[in-house]
C-alpha cells in the first residue's frame, strides 16, 4: 500500500510540471470590455431616442388629460348651476302649488260663507272677477255668480225617531208608548242640495245686490226657497236670516236639522245696518212676525222688531248681542173670531272665540237664547210646532218662556297620515245643545219639556272642493210629567261645493 502511494504522489508532480506558464505580454480580459463596439452604441442611441419620444408622448397624454378634466370640471360646475336652477324652480313651483292650494281652500270658505252666512255691506266693486266666481252678464254692467252645493246623506237610525234623514230631538218617543217600538231604519238622499244666483251691478243709487237661494228639502224633494233679497247701500229688503239670529257662529254639525237649541231662522224683513269704525256691527229690522199657537191660530198684525250688534275679537272672531220685541196674536180655534193678543219678547247671546291652546285652528263656538213667546226662534221648538203661547181652557192667550244654548269646540287635526292617506284639513265637533221650556200648569202631562242633543263628527277634505262627514248623535227628551225617552243615529255625509 505505501509503495501505490509513493506511484501516485510522482504522476501528479509530473503533470504540474509540464503544463506552459502565461505570456507576459498579455492584455487583461476586462480591459478589452470597456470600448464599446460601434453596433451597441447605435442600439443604446436607438433605445434612448425610444424613450424620449415614450416620455414626450406621456407629457402630451397628461396635457391632454388635464385638459380634459377642465372641461370635466366646467361641466360640473355647469351641472351644479343646472341643478341649483332646477331646485329653486321646484321650490317656486312648490310656492305656486301651496299658494294654488291655500287659494282653493281659500274659495271654498268663500263659498261656504256665500252659502251660509248673514248678508253683509255689499263690496265696493262688482264686476267680473271683483268676487270670487264671478262672469260679466253680455250687455250690462252686472256681474253674476252661479254657487251650490250637492249634498248626499246617509242615515242610520237605531232607535225609534220621528225622522230617518235627520235628527228631530223634539220626535224622540216616549219609553214605553207604541211610537217607541219603532227598530233601526236606514235612509239614503240628496234633498239638502242647494243653488244660488249672486247678482252685483252698480246703479245710481250705489252698489246692488241681488241674491237667491233655494235647496230641495221641500216636500217629496221639491224646491224651496231658503233666500231672496236686494241689497243696497245700507238697505237689505227680502228673505234671509233674521237679524236675531247668528249665522256667523257657524258649527260644523252636519245633520241637516242643526242644533236643537240653535237661534236660526230665515225670513222676510226691512233691515237696516251699518258698519262702524271700530270694526262693529249693528243693524235693526222689522221681521214677519208669525206664531205658532196650540189650540189657535195666528194673526199677523205687527212686526218683529229686532236689533242686534256685533264686536269683531283681536284673535279672531266675535260676539253678538240681539233682542226682539213682538206681538203674539192668535185666534181660538173654537171661536174664530175672538182675537187675543199678548206681548212677547227674547235675548240671544253669542260668539266664536279662538282657543289656540290644542290647534291654531280650534275654536269655541256658543250662543245662548232665553225669552217669552220666541219658540220660532229656537230650532226645536220651532220644529214641534205650538210652542210659541197657548191658549188656555179659559180663552186666555200666554205666552210660553223658553231658554236654551248650545256650546261647540272645534278641533283642527292639521295634515296626518292614517292608512296610507293624507288626512288634509281633519277637523271634528263635539256639540252639545240644551233645550227647556218654562211649562205652564195648564199644559198636560206630556206637554214638551226639555230636550239634550250630543253630538261628535269628523269631517275630511281630500280635496278643496269635496266635504266628506261622519257623525254620530244622542238625543233625549223629557215631558212636562217626567216621562222621556232616547235615541242614537249615525250619519255620513258627502258635499261638492261649487
Amino acid at each position: 500500500m505505501l509503495l501505490g502511494l509513493v506511484v501516485l504522489w510522482a504522476v501528479s508532480l509530473q503533470a504540474q510540471t509540464s503544463q506552459p506558464a502565461p505570456a507576459a505580454a498579455s492584455t487583461p480580459r476586462t480591459t478589452s470590455r470597456a470600448t464599446p463596439r460601434p453596433s451597441a452604441t447605435k442600439e443604446l442611441e436607438k433605445r434612448i431616442d425610444e424613450q424620449a419620444a415614450a416620455i414626450e408622448a406621456q407629457q402630451m397624454l397628461i396635457e391632454q388629460q388635464a385638459c380634459d378634466v377642465e372641461d370635466l370640471s366646467k361641466q360640473l360646475a355647469e351641472m351644479q348651476q343646472a341643478l341649483a336652477e332646477l331646485g329653486a324652480r321646484l321650490k317656486a313651483a312648490e310656492a305656486e302649488k301651496s299658494a294654488a292650494l291655500t287659494e282653493s281652500e281659500a274659495r271654498l270658505k268663500e263659498i261656504e260663507v256665500s252659502l251660509r252666512k248673514k248678508p253683509e255691506l255689499p263690496p265696493e266693486a262688482v264686476s267680473a272677477g271683483d268676487f270670487p266666481g264671478s262672469f260679466k252678464v253680455p250687455g250690462s254692467r252686472a256681474a253674476i255668480k252661479i254657487g251650490g252645493i250637492v249634498r248626499a246623506s246617509v242615515v242610520q237610525t237605531f232607535d225609534a225617531l220621528g225622522s230617518d234623514d235627520r235628527f228631530l230631538t223634539y220626535s224622540i218617543p216616549i219609553e214605553g208608548t207604541a211610537e217607541a217600538g219603532k227598530g233601526p231604519r236606514l235612509s239614503l238622499g240628496a234633498g239638502g242640495s242647494k243653488l244660488s244666483f249672486d247678482v252685483r251691478s252698480p246703479t245710481e243709487l250705489g252698489q246692488m245686490r241681488a241674491f237667491i237661494e233655494g235647496d230641495f228639502a221641500g216636500t217629496s224633494s221639491g224646491f224651496r226657497l231658503r233666500h231672496a233679497y236686494g241689497q243696497t247701500s245700507s238697505f237689505l229688503v227680502g228673505q234671509t236670516w233674521s237679524t236675531f239670529s247668528d249665522p256667523d257662529a257657524d258649527h260644523l254639525d252636519i245633520d241637516f236639522e242643526g242644533v236643537n237649541a240653535e237661534n236660526v231662522q230665515r225670513q222676510a224683513q226691512v233691515r237696516y245696518f251699518r258698519k262702524l269704525k271700530d270694526g262693529r256691527r249693528f243693524g235693526v229690522a222689522i221681521e214677519y212676525p208669525t206664531a205658532s199657537i196650540t189650540g189657535g191660530k195666528a194673526v199677523n198684525q205687527v212686526p218683529d222688531f229686532v236689533g242686534r250688534m256685533v264686536w269683531p275679537l283681536s284673535m279672531g272672531g266675535h260676539l253678538q248681542a240681539s233682542a226682539v220685541i213682538r206681538q203674539i196674536r192668535g185666534e181660538l180655534e173654537v171661536q174664530p173670531n175672538v182675537v187675543k193678543s199678548a206681548l212677547a219678547w227674547g235675548l240671544s247671546a253669542s260668539g266664536v272665540i279662538s282657543v289656540p291652546a290644542w290647534s291654531t285652528g280650534d275654536r269655541l263656538i256658543f250662543q245662548v237664547n232665553a225669552g217669552r213667546g220666541i219658540a220660532r226662534y229656537i230650532n226645536d221648538l220651532n220644529s214641534a210646532g205650538g210652542q210659541d203661547a197657548i191658549f188656555t181652557d179659559e180663552g186666555e192667550l200666554r205666552p210660553l218662556g223658553a231658554y236654551a244654548f248650545y256650546v261647540d269646540y272645534e278641533h283642527v287635526w292639521g295634515t296626518k297620515s292614517w292608512f296610507g292617506l293624507t288626512m288634509n284639513d281633519l277637523r271634528s265637533s263635539l256639540i252639545w245643545g240644551h233645550v227647556d221650556e218654562l211649562n205652564l200648569k195648564e199644559q198636560p202631562g206630556d206637554a214638551y219639556h226639555r230636550t239634550d242633543r250630543v253630538i261628535l263628527n269628523f269631517l275630511w277634505s281630500p280635496i278643496p272642493s269635496v266635504d266628506l262627514g261622519t257623525e254620530i248623535l244622542w238625543g233625549r227628551r223629557e215631558n212636562k210629567d217626567g216621562s222621556s225617552g232616547m235615541a242614537r243615529q249615525l250619519q255620513l255625509r258627502m258635499r261638492f261645493l261649487f
